[in-house]
């Protein structure tokens, strides 16, 4: 009979990124890298950006790097967890990788970047705005004159259109990964506030002669508007263009934008 390795119940230190950092791919792997790489190299082009140098903020895993690198760009990668970064090593070992929180970037780095990315909803750990502008105000010290800055959020509108839909203010899903050698399940609880979201991430994974439980993994992001977005990343400056989820698509009342572009001029 397995024993259970590990068994944590309602911890808030975000167990996914430390203890199962290994099995965050895992549980990620229909997660479409490429198709946001392609996106991210078409704005390169569409506003004739010469890049050669990426930071990627909240880099996690390094799986977004590890396709730039194989594009013959120089990425750097910054993240708060020091189990990420781990992974993230081994797959691009030309990359460089620190550890270190985006709302201090000015205290990580100490170059300007062509570009900078920020992807998964990263941005969204800032909680409010100011730590929000901290981030922004980090991004743009360490972007070059004629640098681009791309990042993704859920925003507020698009939160709000799909929990309006199924008529509730909680939502709830599952993620599930099997290999050779194990099997991992993810049920996933999401609650929204008034400008907050809280997610609560149990886990069960069977992995070869172990069993790990985890119950209420709490992660907490901030819910911003579109409209609240744009205006910040104004106050630091940047100049703005929005899109639909990684396509070249205005915003309109169908379309909330979930993919933002801050140009440095």
């Amino acid at each position: 009979m397995k024993k259970i390795k590990l068994f944590i119940q309602n911890s808030k230190k975000m167990i996914l990124y430390k203890q199962l950092a290994n099995y965050y791919d895992k549980f990620y792997h229909i997660k479409n890298y490429k198709m946001e790489v392609d996106f991210i190299l078409q704005i390169f082009k569409k506003y004739k950006i010469k890049v050669r140098n990426i930071l990627d903020v909240g880099c996690g895993t390094g799986s977004h790097d590890k396709l730039l690198s194989l594009r013959g760009f120089d990425v750097t990668g910054v993240d708060l967890s020091e189990e990420m970064l781990k992974i993230a090593r081994k797959k691009v070992r030309n990359g460089i990788f620190i550890k270190g929180d985006m709302r201090s970037l000015d205290s990580i780095v100490s170059k300007q970047y062509d570009a900078v990315i920020l992807l998964f909803n990263s941005i969204g750990y800032n909680t409010n705005k100011r730590d929000f502008r901290k981030t922004l105000k980090g991004v743009y010290n360490h972007l070059r004159k004629g640098g681009v800055f791309i990042f993704d959020l859920n925003t507020k509108n698009l939160i709000m259109r799909f929990m309006s839909k199924q008529h509730s203010s909680k939502n709830e899903f599952n993620f599930f990964f099997k290999d050779k050698k194990s099997f991992g399940f993810k049920h996933v609880e999401t609650k929204i506030k008034k400008n907050t979201i809280e997610e609560f991430f149990d886990y069960l994974i069977d992995d070869n002669s172990k069993i790990i439980s985890v119950r209420g993994d709490f992660h907490k992001l901030g819910l911003f508007t579109e409209s609240e977005i744009k205006s910040m990343m104004r106050s630091e400056n940047f100049k703005v263009a929005t899109f639909y989820n990684y396509k070249f698509k205005p915003p309109s009342k169908k379309f909330y934008s979930n993919v933002f572009v801050g140009f440095k001029s």
